[in-house]
């Protein structure tokens, strides 16, 4: 790890944050410190002043032109300030001391400050009360504090992301055992913070070494599942086949495929881990009424729990096609990452490719035939649930490939009718 003056320190707006700042004390905090000392791109930035921090924030927007917005909080005083290129969540601890202020943070590595002030001796710029710093070079996720997570037991769900972001990392075991302790107390926590940290772990690419922490802490599966008899064999699973996506994204591309929606791709076996069991929603329609998902992402879940093979028979394979959607790649990579062996499923990729090639638009969004007017008028009925229905039955012949051109769809209803006659 690098001991030398911060990257970090050179960003213009973290200078002239410090100059508004006056030589009162000016701290960065958190993860920008933690992912600076990383070498990892840095995002958030949370500065932490000890008091006069409405004064520091206008002083800032006055001299840059940022943005400036009043965010209120429980405990600090709290500034949001906007500008080309950066966001920077200023915090006020108001006298509150620094170290408590860092005791208060989840994690060592996130319980770091770097001082903005010019002109300091290095060794006088970091804050690591904790041994944060130690904990990112010996790689370890450890508690700051005893009760952090029983104070706020999201924090369970912040250290599977982080574990996540940083999968090479291994857990404290003191650390592990107080997040299980603290884990059945998430059922207290507002159900939009849990959808939000769920969302932010599983758009990592590490995801499955979170969800791996999250199943010694037992959270997964009992969150996705309820209880069971087997919640380290599920967990398991689930991990191995989030795990075995990208391999399985990866093979589909090179043969041709648009690339698979990977942050969805990876929800989908937490609610059926078991290759052994048929996929269903009853665990996805659950955890959404909870709160947990989103409609729209429930939706797309919804679509790719239903199958999980690619149909070796040319109908079957037709309609899986149309029932994935534009889905159809991320649907493939799930079922590739679901089986034990591929070498079956390589050979049934072989036969989608080449239906999609040949009919995939038509099938994905059969094109209309024929209009409702035009089926009432064949037909001799007026709106209503006939039309509704000589259109489905349209559509579903034009996915089985038995109709292609507007005279055929009408030669079917003309079937279809005289054979209700």
């Amino acid at each position: 790890m690098d001991s030398s003056t911060p990257e970090i320190l050179r960003l213009p707006w973290l200078k002239a944050l410090a100059e508004a700042a006056d030589e009162d004390e000016i701290h960065l905090v958190g993860g920008a410190v933690r992912d600076q000392l990383l070498g990892l791109p840095v995002h958030d930035l949370d500065v932490v002043v000890a008091g006069d921090g409405g004064r520091i924030a206008e002083a800032f927007a006055e001299r840059t032109g940022a943005r400036l917005i009043l965010l209120g909080g429980k405990d600090f005083a709290a500034y949001r300030l906007i500008g080309d290129g950066y966001e920077i969540d200023l915090w006020d601890r108001v006298g509150m001391p620094r170290r408590d202020d860092l005791a208060r943070r989840d994690l060592t590595v996130n319980a770091i400050a770097l001082d903005l002030r010019p002109d300091l001796p290095e060794a006088d710029r970091w804050v690591d009360p904790f041994g944060g710093r130690r904990d990112i070079e010996q790689k370890i996720l450890r508690a700051t504090t005893g009760g952090v997570f029983a104070e706020d037991p999201l924090r369970v769900l912040r250290l599977g992301r982080l574990a996540a972001k940083l999968p090479d990392f291994r857990v404290d075991p003191d650390t592990l055992d107080r997040a299980r302790a603290a884990a059945p107390k998430l059922t207290a926590v507002a159900r939009e913070r849990i959808r939000d940290e769920l969302t932010r772990l599983f758009h990592l690419p590490g995801a499955g070494r979170g969800v791996e922490v999250l199943g010694k802490t037992g959270v997964y599966p009992r969150l996705w599942l309820g209880e069971s008899e087997r919640p380290q064999a599920l967990a398991a699973a689930a991990v191995r086949q989030i795990e075995a996506l990208p391999e399985v994204a990866d093979e589909l591309t090179a043969q041709g495929a648009p690339g698979a929606d990977l942050p969805a791709a990876r929800w989908v076996p937490t609610f059926a881990p078991d290759p052994e069991e048929p996929s269903d929603t009853a665990a996805l329609d659950a955890f959404h009424q909870a709160g947990f998902l989103t409609v729209r992402l429930r939706d797309r879940l919804r679509i790719l729990l239903a199958d999980d093979e690619i149909p070796a028979e040319p109908l079957a394979l037709r309609r899986f096609v149309h029932r994935q959607g534009d889905a159809w790649p991320t649907a493939a990579a799930r079922i590739g990452a679901r089986a034990a062996a591929r070498d079956e499923w390589r050979e049934r990729v072989k036969g989608l490719l080449q239906l999609v090639a040949q009919d995939g638009d038509t099938l994905i969004d059969p094109p209309t035939l024929l209009d409702g007017i035009e089926v009432q008028e064949l037909l001799g009925v007026s709106p209503g649930p006939a039309v509704g229905e000589a259109m489905r039955l349209i559509r579903q012949a034009q996915v089985d490939g038995e109709i292609r051109t507007a005279e055929e769809a009408k030669g079917l209803l003309r079937a279809g009718r005289s054979t209700r006659r």
